[in-house]
């Protein structure tokens, strides 16, 4: 009776042994995940003015921008927002703008005790994938920061400032892989 015991436990365990012991076959999937494309092929600037009405009431508010092809171009603001989605058609490229701002013909600063010239530009560019896809990281210019500037009239920069006004402006320069320098405007 142990013998046969014992002989049934020992079949038992090999078949157990060899079952344990069979290969599994494991198979790579016929369609692999794509890997993302992160190839940079053009860049991208995307600009947001909000001025208030006053600022456009006295100062003629233009942007001068590189377009698409990188040639500048001038646009005057008319409305208090204001918004350009530039993407350029290769690389190597440069992107940028320069916003300006301009005391308009027969407005006469003098006559006011003091005024505030007031906006935000907040703005972004980033290098792109053959889809449109972002594939650098973005550099980015103060999207919360509103710029307030108050001029008295006994403020000394007062003429200074309707001769020469001051404005906001950006210029990155992108290479061929997408790596981007920030520039000058000039």
């Amino acid at each position: 009776m142990k013998t046969k015991l014992f002989i049934s436990a020992m079949v038992a365990l090999c078949a157990m042994v060899f079952t344990g012991c069979k290969q599994d076959n494991v198979t790579e999937p016929d369609d692999p995940q794509p890997q993302p494309d992160t190839k940079a092929v053009a860049a991208v600037m995307q600009i947001d003015l909000t001025v208030d009405a006053k600022t456009l009431e006295l100062f003629t508010v233009s942007f001068d921008y590189l377009d698409a092809d990188g040639k500048k171009q001038t646009e005057t603001v008319t409305a208090t927002t204001w918004s350009k989605d530039i993407q350029t058609k290769s690389l190597p490229a440069k992107v940028g703008f320069c916003m300006n701002l301009a005391k308009k013909e027969g407005v006469d600063l003098s006559k006011y005790e003091q005024f505030t010239i007031s906006y935000r530009c907040p703005f972004s560019c980033y290098a792109v994938n053959a889809a449109g896809e972002a594939v650098s990281r973005p550099q980015k210019g103060e999207p919360n920061l509103t710029s307030t500037l108050s001029i008295s009239k006994i403020d000394a920069t007062l003429e200074a400032f309707a001769n020469n006004p001051a404005g906001r402006s950006a210029l990155y320069s992108f290479d061929a892989d997408g790596k981007v320098t920030s520039l000058d405007w000039e």
